[in-house]
């Protein structure tokens, strides 16, 4: 009897792609990943296995979440997800940048930018006012 076996190339996909944060901050990343068979997921830093004997690096899940702890300057780079199966490897990135005033991710901005928006308008008998 022959028995058929499919594998499917992994599906990796990261999330947030780029953060910036300040000097003593978390930051956290996640990967979702998909394939047949269930892939092997790890991390790298700028394409170096991350050192997992140190409290800085978290890992979460099946590799799936990355927590970044008290980060500093020199956590500024690439977090790479990698996922591995028979059917070949797949990666995709998450960019950290540190700085002291770090900027806001669109995400924020956006919802900012929505509030404002819910504060200007209002319904005056039915109609849209724009104030």
């Amino acid at each position: 009897m022959w028995m058929l076996t499919i594998a499917a190339l992994p599906e990796v996909h990261v999330v947030p792609k780029l953060q910036s944060r300040a000097p003593g901050e978390l930051a956290e990343m996640e990967c979702h990943v998909i394939g047949v068979p269930q892939p092997r997921v790890y991390w790298l830093k700028n394409d170096e296995e991350l050192k997992m004997g140190s409290e800085k690096y978290t890992i979460i899940g099946n590799s799936t979440a990355l927590v970044v702890g008290k980060i500093t300057y020199s956590d500024t780079g690439a977090y790479m997800c990698v996922a591995t199966n028979p059917a070949g490897t797949t990666r995709d990135i998450s960019s950290l940048v540190v700085q002291d005033q770090p900027a806001r991710s669109k995400d924020k901005e956006f919802c900012f930018i929505l509030k404002i928006v819910a504060c200007c308008i209002t319904l005056v008998k039915g109609r849209v006012k724009y104030s």
